[in-house]
């Protein structure tokens, strides 16, 4: 979450198959053009849910640690998560990272520093390493496979740890895993279709001359990110292609700001929601009654913790 992602799109691919799956189309018969603001959150990311997510996955995180713990690992405690809000603009943007690290090719954010927990694993001889994966994951490392919105699928692992504590706030396995990977499922297709759209067109035209106007010429900051990835692939670092990587990620960084590229993408994603099928829809509508039940024993979770 901390590296500059490509552009301003939010929608990650975190499994095999998850763009394209199904397009958005106009209501008839078949379709429903009803969709709570709930759905939309959870379909874009956004709105409510960044902050109801940090949530599960603090829980999440506080399940593992109290299970290492009894199997008798001195885990540290994992920081807070802490996601960004589509909405704040400047954060999306992180024109103070971008000035410092470009798009993070030459210098990727975070990625050489181990976590706490990572480090205090290394401290471990190598059969008790062996064990604390047992533990962590379970014996042999059991994976299920889970259906989301067809036909893409994800394996999440079946025992240890990580599996107790997700199936204690979510019921199943299943569930958490849908709750999990469905809103990326949807965000990548509506983030893709949403760069279709005529009011993001026309901001990304203003954006577009913004950029020539400093005399850079690519036709998206997807484009300008994937032109600069191949050409560090094929020269390598050097300081001077880190100060090419800033000066282009700081002008497209103060374009999309002028043009409030972020705004214009995230009000189109959201307007694409009422589109989504009708069993998608119903889909949204019932993962949104499942996440409020993994809130709530999320949330007793965090308040058993602060009690304690």
């Amino acid at each position: 979450m901390n590296r500059i992602t490509s552009g301003v799109l939010a929608g990650l691919m975190l499994a095999s198959g998850l763009v394209g799956c199904t397009s958005a189309q106009s209501a008839d018969p078949g379709w429903t053009s009803s969709a709570t603001s709930e759905a939309v959150d959870l379909a874009t990311r956004s709105g409510g849910w960044p902050k109801t997510e940090e949530e599960l996955q603090n829980a999440a995180n506080r399940l593992d640690e109290r299970c290492l713990r009894e199997a008798g690992f001195a885990v540290p405690t994992a920081p807070a998560v802490r996601l960004p809000a589509p909405e704040d603009e400047k954060a999306a943007i992180a024109l103070g990272q971008r000035s410092n690290l470009g798009y993070g090719i030459a210098t990727p954010a975070h990625e050489s520093t181990a976590s706490a927990v990572e480090t205090y694993v290394q401290t471990l001889s190598h059969p008790e390493q062996i064990r604390y994966r047992a533990a962590q994951f379970g014996s042999g490392a059991p994976r299920t496979t889970i259906v989301l919105i067809p036909p893409a699928k994800v394996q999440v692992a079946d025992g240890g740890c990580v599996a107790t504590g997700r199936r204690s706030l979510a019921g199943d396995l299943r569930t958490w895993a849908r709750l999990d990977y469905i809103p990326d499922q949807l965000d990548s297709r509506l983030s893709a279709q949403a760069m279709k759209v005529p009011r993001y067109k026309a901001a990304l035209a203003s954006w577009r001359a913004c950029l020539k106007a400093r005399s850079f010429d690519f036709p998206s900051p997807e484009a300008a990110q994937t032109a600069l990835r191949k050409e560090y692939a094929r020269i390598g670092p050097s300081r001077r292609f880190k100060r090419r990587e800033i000066a282009v990620a700081v002008a497209d960084g103060e374009c999309a700001q002028k043009a409030h590229l972020p705004t214009v993408l995230l009000a189109a994603r959201r307007s694409l929601v009422e589109h989504l099928p009708s069993s998608e829809l119903s889909s949204l509508r019932s993962l949104g009654t499942k996440r409020h039940t993994a809130l709530a024993r999320a949330r007793k979770t965090l308040g058993m913790d602060k009690s304690g």
